[in-house]
C-alpha cells in the first residue's frame, strides 16, 4: 500500500514535465483534468449502499485573432461503479459515459453514449413478497445544443438536450409470477431560455415506458410513467460581493403512472397457478408546486454551493381495479371478485431536498491544481396521517424486514450510530487534478 502511494505522488509531482513534452500548434492549448470520488447512498452498520466514480475531462483550445473564430472541442469519460448489499435492494452497477462538445461563441453541438450493467442477480425486498432480477443492461444516448443571440440589443441563450435510454432484463422472478420488466424505453427532453438581467425559464419532461412479461417474452402487462415541470428563477448577483450569488426559482410539477396486468392460464403455463385470470389497472395523476433556492460562494480557492428544492402536492387523483377467478378443481372453489385498489389522498405531502457542496483549489504549484471536494445530500417528506398510515398497513401485510434488521430498528441504536449514519448517508469525498 505504501508503495502504490509512493508511485502515485511520483506521477503528481511529475506531471508538469510530462505534459510539457505534448507539444501543440501555437494556436491550440490543452487542458486537462482527473476526478475521484467515493460516497455513500445510505449507510447502515450491517449492510451500506456504496459507489465509486472515476471522470477524465480534455478540453481543447484553438485560438483566432477573432474571438468569433475561436472554437473549443471536449471529451468527456466518467465511470461509476454502485454496490448495494441491503435487505431493500442489493446489487451492484457498471456504468460508463463519453460526452463529446464542440463550442464557438454563438453556438454548441452536443453529443454522448452510455451504457451500464448489473452483472449479478438484483434482489428488490426480501421475504414476502421478493423480486429478483438477472442480467439487466442498457444504454443511453444524448444529443443537445446551444445558440446564443442578441435580440432588442439584449443578450439571449436557448438550450435544449434530448436523452433516449434503453435497458432491458434477460429474466427474473417477480414472487407472483416467474416474469420481468422488459423493454424499458426511456424519452426526457430539457429546455433553458436564458435572458437579460440573469432570468432563465427551465422546462423539463420524460417518460419511461415498460412492458411486464414472461420469462418466455409472453406479455402480461404494462406500465408508463410521465414528468413535466416548468421553473422560472432569476440569478441575483450582489455588487458589493461579486463572489457572491442566489438563484431563488419557482416551478410547477405534474406526475402521471398509468398500468395494467393480467394473469391467465394461458401466459402462466405453470400448473400450480392458481387462477384462471388475476389482473387490474391503476391510473394516478399528481400536480406539485415547487420553489427552491440556489446559493454559492466563490473566492479565491473556496467554493461552496447550497442547493434547495421544495414540493407540495397540491393535486392528487388515483383510481384502480382489480378482479380475479380461481380455478376450480380438487384444490380451488372457482371463488371470483372484484374491487377497487385503494390509494392513500397525498395532497399536503411536503418533499425536502437539497445539496450541499464545498470544495477548495491548491494553487500551490504553477502546472498542477489540486481541488478537494465534499458533497452532502439531503432529502425527507412529511407524509399526511392518511398515507402513512396507508404505508403502515402496506408493511405489516408484507414481511419485508428479516427478523435481524427488525432488531436492530432505530429505537435501539446508540447515539453514535445514528449520527455516523446521517452524516455518512448521501455524503461524498472527491480529489480532483487540473493540468
Amino acid at each position: 500500500m505504501r508503495k502504490s502511494i509512493l508511485i502515485v505522488l511520483a506521477l503528481l509531482l511529475n506531471a508538469r514535465t510530462i505534459f510539457s513534452e505534448i507539444i501543440l500548434a501555437p494556436d491550440m492549448s490543452l487542458s486537462l483534468s482527473i476526478e475521484s470520488r467515493f460516497g455513500f447512498l445510505l449507510y447502515e452498520t450491517d449492510n451500506k449502499s456504496y459507489f465509486h466514480s472515476g471522470h477524465f475531462n480534455a478540453d481543447l483550445l484553438v485560438h483566432s485573432k477573432k474571438p468569433q473564430d475561436q472554437c473549443n472541442i471536449l471529451v468527456d469519460v466518467r465511470y461509476l461503479y454502485g454496490n448495494s448489499d441491503r435487505s431493500d435492494f442489493d446489487g451492484t452497477l457498471h456504468f460508463g459515459s463519453i460526452n463529446t462538445a464542440f463550442s464557438k461563441k454563438s453556438f454548441q453541438i452536443r453529443m454522448g453514449f452510455g451504457t451500464f450493467k448489473f452483472p449479478e442477480t438484483t434482489q428488490i425486498l426480501s421475504e414476502k413478497p421478493c423480486f429478483k432480477f438477472n442480467n439487466i443492461d442498457g444504454y443511453s444516448l444524448t444529443i443537445g445544443g446551444m445558440f446564443r443571440f442578441n435580440f432588442n440589443d439584449k443578450d439571449w441563450k436557448v438550450s435544449a438536450d434530448l436523452l433516449f435510454g434503453k435497458a432491458d432484463i434477460a429474466n427474473g422472478d417477480m414472487y407472483y409470477f416467474y416474469g420481468r420488466p422488459d423493454n424499458f424505453v426511456l424519452f426526457a427532453g430539457k429546455t433553458t431560455v436564458t435572458g437579460p438581467y440573469g432570468i432563465s425559464i427551465i422546462s423539463f419532461g420524460g417518460n419511461l415506458s415498460e412492458s411486464i412479461t414472461t420469462n418466455e417474452r409472453i406479455s402480461v402487462g404494462n406500465d408508463e410513467i410521465s414528468i413535466f415541470a416548468f421553473y422560472l428563477s432569476k440569478k441575483i448577483q450582489f455588487s458589493l460581493a461579486d463572489y457572491f450569488s442566489i438563484i431563488p426559482f419557482a416551478g410547477y410539477v405534474y406526475l402521471s403512472s398509468t398500468g395494467t396486468v393480467l394473469l391467465t392460464t394461458a401466459n402462466q403455463t405453470y400448473s400450480l397457478f392458481p387462477f384462471k385470470y388475476v389482473g387490474g389497472n391503476y391510473d394516478i395523476q399528481m400536480h406539485f408546486l415547487s420553489t427552491g433556492i440556489s446559493f454559492s460562494v466563490k473566492k479565491g480557492g473556496f467554493n461552496f454551493k447550497f442547493d434547495f428544492l421544495y414540493l407540495v402536492c397540491i393535486e392528487n387523483k388515483a383510481s384502480g381495479r382489480y378482479s380475479y377467478k380461481f380455478k376450480k378443481n380438487i384444490l380451488f372453489d372457482g371463488e371470483s371478485g372484484d374491487d377497487k385498489i385503494l390509494f392513500p389522498n397525498t395532497v399536503g405531502t411536503h418533499i425536502f431536498a437539497g445539496m450541499i457542496e464545498a470544495s477548495y483549489s491548491f494553487n500551490t504549484l504553477k502546472h498542477i491544481v489540486p481541488t478537494v471536494k465534499i458533497t452532502k445530500v439531503i432529502a425527507a417528506a412529511i407524509l399526511t396521517k392518511e398515507t402513512t398510515d396507508f404505508l403502515n398497513g402496506v408493511s405489516s401485510s408484507h414481511s419485508t424486514v428479516s427478523e435481524t434488521s427488525a432488531s436492530s430498528s432505530d429505537n435501539d441504536l446508540p447515539a453514535s450510530e445514528l449520527i455516523k449514519r446521517a452524516l455518512l448517508s448521501g455524503t461524498s469525498v472527491a480529489i480532483k487534478i487540473e493540468f
